[in-house]
């Protein structure tokens, strides 16, 4: 039917970049993202980048995800 609605998921990241600043090798440094579906659909999320140069740098913990 008809309902007015547009359909789709609406992904929203928040905070759109991270800083990290200096963070010395060998150690590590937390940031938490917040991902949010606005939409009306289910939003599946099946693979997380965050290493631009693909280094191993960056990575995500898939398993918060519900």
């Amino acid at each position: 039917g008809n309902d007015g609605r547009a359909g789709g998921p609406t992904m929203v990241v928040s905070p759109m970049a991270l800083h990290f600043g200096d963070v010395a090798i060998g150690t590590y440094h937390d940031k938490r993202v917040l991902i949010e579906n606005r939409g009306y659909e289910a939003l599946d999320v099946s693979m997380v980048l965050g290493d631009r140069d693909m280094v191993g740098a960056f990575g995500a913990d898939l398993s918060t995800f519900s």
